[in-house]
């Protein structure tokens, strides 16, 4: 599920990254980075798949 969104920068630059924050069964919580065009499509509460293969991670809603 997903737990959280936030976007981190720096003052002065343009360089944004954008995280959402994602909840597991067990009560683990992961914080994984996004493409911004992904970002506005994640709600707080979403039910979501992460897909993760060595440092990269996939994620994406589950529409039921």
């Amino acid at each position: 599920m997903a737990v959280d969104k936030r976007v981190d920068w720096t003052e002065g630059s343009s360089l944004k990254t954008y995280y959402i924050t994602c909840e597991f069964e067990n009560n683990e919580r992961k914080e994984i980075s996004v493409n911004d065009d992904k970002y506005d499509l994640f709600v707080v509460g979403d039910k979501i798949k992460v897909t993760s293969q060595g440092t990269w991670n996939w994620v994406e809603r589950v529409i039921a």
